[in-house]
Formats: C-alpha cells, sequence, structure tokens
C-alpha cells in the first residue's frame, strides 16, 4: 500500500480512494488470507493521514502493517 504527496492511496498498481479502502481491503483474497501488508508513505504526507490510512487498514482485516522507509531518500 503506498500514500502519494498527493495523498493518494494505490494499492498495488491501483489507486483506490480513501473512503473505499476498507472495502477494498476485505475483498482482497490474498490480504484477508496472510492478513499483512507493507505501507509506504511520502515523506511530506501529514502523520495524521497515515494514521487515518493504518486505522482503515485495521478495520479491512489486516492484522500486520509494516512501515517501508528510505532514510536517505532526501539526501
Amino acid at each position: 500500500l503506498s500514500i502519494t504527496k498527493e495523498q493518494k492511496v494505490f494499492l498495488g498498481e491501483a489507486e483506490v480512494p480513501f473512503d473505499s479502502l476498507e472495502a477494498a481491503l476485505t475483498t482482497n483474497e490474498r490480504l484477508q488470507r496472510e492478513k499483512e501488508l507493507y505501507l509506504e508513505a511520502d515523506e511530506t504526507v501529514p502523520y495524521g493521514f497515515v494514521a487515518k490510512v493504518m486505522a482503515r487498514v485495521r478495520r479491512g482485516g489486516i492484522e500486520k502493517v509494516g512501515l517501508v522507509t528510505d532514510p536517505l531518500a532526501s539526501e
């Protein structure tokens, strides 16, 4: 799952409207089986928005969320 600097959410290559994220996760067979995903957000995305996305992920049945970071991206 990725969040762009424009606060658009993508599940793989497909853009998912924020309001539809929970439904997209609950209908994804692989995610429901594995109960795990990785989240990568642009460094300029406000923490509050990332927290809201994470809350939707949890409500979508995902139990494990890994955060992908690139601390050297801005260098």
